[in-house]
């Protein structure tokens, strides 16, 4: 996708407003730019220079002058030694079309854009056939697109041209995807898993299987890791664990997965032949994948709830052990220094006291602790059912897989205790007291308290790896193959936008950084920050200002001639001017009722309210129609490029000019109520429920502009880092 310096790549008008930053980056006139302008023209210079900038950032040309921003305006007046003017000045600069047209010849030869030809045609064809393999939809084509003819200075064609190339591309690769379903699962096995998924489930729940397989994972329990091993069980009996699928990237194998898992059971069923089996083969796989994860996830957490009890229990053995030693040190000193005894009797009470028998261990705290789990004999069994489905595969002789093996063998012989003469070589050095131990029921708990160990380390560290798993597979597969690497490497490279000399690269982010480090140095020269001699960079204390009264007068009478607005007014007038409903639908909304069920599915999923609630809200609206639009608001994509809409809304009103520029944004995260069920719930430490964390960017005026969901107690800065890039 495109950097951030290429944001503006394929826009076909100059946005509401500009901040300062975005000037310096994209919009800029350098010394050679000036002079040309002057050269070239006697008068309208500024109109020139407005098309000037706007079509080196964006590839395209300026047909009309609209939303001129006025900062741009400013900068270029400055730059060109000109007098302020005003937006409407600047429109007569081009009232014949004539004119306008000539100007934007001359900035097209100036910046050196070509209108493609059949050959440049041909190869952008080439890279979206490429990169279709791995794109989601073909929105991300046209963009791809975009910035590959940008940067091989071709002027962009209109938004229709570059849509029927991607949609060519992306119909390309999806006939090439049913190719891959129809080969590599055999028709019988293909009638058999769809029946399956299609079939009711026996018992209280009900439904088909296929709404089974969509509910998320609970919590890391011991009743919702057995239920995410029945799906893997359920999964693997239809041979979902033998598809490979090896044609389709994960990203378009996760894009139809989403369109049935976005879509009621029914519909799904509805779906023409061929695309019902190329979606269904790849949620089916998709699920096997996802569940695959979800039951290590939930062994790790169990795993370290385990732990964490026996750090507790040796905790509270120490602190009662630590009062009893207590007491008999008093009783020794007593003794010791009792003048009623002899010297023989005093010996004979402290051997009585302390029997050679009893004599402890001098263990550490890790010991104790390893001491523990292996007496969670039955538990640590539940948390290594959930790995005896799962072929976990690694380096040959791998400790780790011999520890399941054994324990494997021995569960089918029915053993409820570790044979003498165990082979304890293939786990760690630091078990082998407790399996080579006299009691061998206990040595059966150390072997599986060091199987779970070294299973859990191994799938983190990689060198364990499982065939059907997104996070835990082989490196190998997680990379393109080779031949294909080295076929494709220069293309692959070059419709990236990335650099095949590492030097480049290099020497682009030097640019970079020496930028920013003058950018610093001015801010210490003007004494807006300061650098202790640690080197931390420390901002001046803020000081609260004065309250001053005519804001809260204009704020009381800009309220007065608001007056009273109820949400659902407010929520229909910023999708009429906004378009927000077309982004979250995918098309304008074709019936009333289709608007109104858009609209409470916002409300159930921006509330604690559910789509049963929020249909009893509102008249003449069904259950299932708000379900339905909730399940389709799930697209990420789709909700945050909604939500941009919303921004660029808030940032036309010149109120919010006041507030800020747009060029700062503070960033926290906010502690929102969960279900106690939710896979990635947690306790908040301080209200003491189940929560989850949404890390939010809010501009300075106001508008948030990016959230991601976090675990609580989580590091935070990589959702720091991802929102503000």
């Amino acid at each position: 996708m495109a950097a951030f310096h290429q944001r503006f790549v394929g826009a076909t008008e100059l946005p509401k407003s500009l901040t300062d930053i975005e000037i310096g980056l994209s919009f800029r006139l350098s010394s050679e730019d000036v002079q040309a302008l002057r050269a070239r023209f006697r008068d309208r210079r500024l109109g020139a220079a407005v098309l000037l900038v706007f079509t080196r950032a964006s590839g395209r040309s300026l047909a009309r002058m609209v939303n001129i921003p006025r900062s741009l305006l400013q900068y270029l007046c400055v730059s060109l030694e000109l007098g302020d003017t005003a937006i409407a000045t600047l429109k007569s600069l081009y009232q014949r079309p004539a004119t306008l047209s000539e100007h934007n010849q001359w900035v097209r030869k100036y910046c050196g854009l070509v209108e493609p030809d059949a050959s440049a045609f041909e190869d952008l064809r080439q890279t979206l056939d490429a990169l279709a393999a791995t794109a989601s939809s073909t929105d991300e084509l046209v963009r791809h697109a975009e910035v590959w003819l940008f940067d091989r200075k071709h002027l962009l064609p209109g938004d229709r041209v570059l849509r029927d190339v991607a949609r060519e591309a992306f119909a390309g690769q999806e006939a090439a995807a049913l190719r891959v379903v129809k080969t590599q699962i055999p028709t019988a096995l293909m009638k058999k898993a769809l029946a399956a998924a299609f079939a009711s489930r026996m018992g209280r729940g009900g439904g088909s299987n296929l709404e089974w397989l969509k509910t998320g994972p609970g919590k890391h329990g011991r009743n919702a890791l057995a239920e995410v091993s029945k799906k893997l069980v359920f999964l693997k009996s239809i041979g979902v664990d033998t598809w490979s699928l090896s044609g389709l990237s994960s990203e378009r194998l996760k894009a139809y997965a989403k369109a049935v898992t976005h879509r009621p059971p029914f519909e799904t069923k509805r779906l023409s032949n061929d695309q019902q089996q190329l979606e269904m083969a790849c949620f089916l796989r998709a699920a096997l994948l996802e569940l695959t994860d979800a039951a290590f996830y939930m062994a790790g957490r169990r795993l370290s709830d385990f732990v964490r009890a026996a750090r507790n229990k040796i905790q509270v053995k120490q602190a009662r052990n630590a009062a009893t030693y207590l007491e008999r040190e008093a009783c020794m000193r007593a003794l010791v220094h009792a003048r009623d005894t002899t010297d023989r009797q005093k010996v004979a009470a402290l051997q009585e006291m302390l029997p050679e028998r009893d004599a402890r261990r001098n263990l550490t705290r890790a010991a104790l602790v390893r001491e523990s789990l292996a007496e969670e004999r039955v538990r640590l069994a539940a948390v290594l059912s959930a790995f005896g489905g799962i072929e976990i595969q690694g380096t040959k002789n791998d400790g780790a897989l011999q520890q399941i093996k054994a324990l494997r063998d021995l569960r089918s012989e029915g053993a409820r205790a570790l044979p003498d003469g165990f082979d304890a070589s293939m786990t760690d050095p630091v078990w082998h007291e407790l399996i080579n131990g006299a009691d061998r029921g206990k040595a059966l708990g150390a072997l599986q308290a060091s199987a779970v160990m070294a299973v859990h380390r191994g799938l983190r560290g990689g060198s364990l790896w499982v065939d059907h798993s997104w996070k835990h597979r082989n490196r190998e597969d997680m990379l393109i193959p080779a031949d294909e690497w080295e076929r494709q490497r220069k293309r692959l490279v070059g419709a990236m936008g990335l650099f095949a000399d590492p030097r480049l690269y290099i020497k682009r982010m030097r640019h970079n950084i020496e930028a920013a480090l003058q950018a610093l140095s001015e801010a210490v020269a003007a004494g807006k920050l300061e650098i202790d001699q640690e080197g931390l960079v420390r901002l001046p204390a803020l000081s609260a200002q004065d309250l001053d009264p005519q804001v809260t007068r204009s704020r009381d009478a800009m309220f007065k001639i608001i007056g009273s607005a109820q949400l659902g007014n407010i929520i229909v007038e910023v999708d009429a001017q906004a378009g927000v409903s077309e982004v979250l639908l995918g098309h304008r909304a074709q019936s009333r009722g289709e608007l109104l069920a858009c609209y409470g599915a916002l409300l159930a999923l921006g509330t604690e309210n559910d789509a049963k609630g929020v249909a009893a809200m509102i008249p003449d609206i069904e259950v299932s129609h708000v379900a339905a639009a909730m399940r389709t608001l799930e697209n990420a994509e789709r909700l945050r490029k909604a939500n941009d809409r919303v921004v660029a809304f808030q940032q036309q009103h010149p109120v919010s000019a006041l507030w800020g520029k747009g060029e700062r944004a503070s960033a926290d995260m906010m502690s929102v109520d969960a279900s106690r069920h939710l896979f990635n719930a947690r306790v908040d430490p301080r209200r003491r429920t189940f929560a989850a964390g949404i890390y939010t960017h809010v501009m300075d005026s106001y508008g948030v502009f990016y959230d991601q969901p976090i675990v609580l107690n989580t590091r935070q800065a990589a959702a720091a880092v991802h929102g503000a890039h």
